[in-house]
């Protein structure tokens, strides 16, 4: 999920998140591995855009710096 948005936006988003949050609530993230089946595919499909930064084919982005 964080790995979709750029990281300078990453401390705002987790603000928000935390805005919204019902008391007791839940926060579910999909993490990422570094070499992982997500990053090797899109090694494989020349979309990396700067280091560990990557492109999905619907403009999305996989950041696996914070891995």
């Amino acid at each position: 999920m964080l790995s979709a948005v750029s990281p300078k936006k990453m401390p705002m988003i987790l603000q928000n998140i935390k805005r919204v949050l019902k008391p007791n609530g839940y926060v579910l993230f999909r993490d990422y591995a570094n070499g992982d089946f997500a990053q090797v595919k899109l090694q494989d499909k020349n979309r990396m855009i700067s280091e560990d930064f990557y492109v999905r084919g619907d403009g999305t982005a996989l950041d696996t710096s914070y891995i």
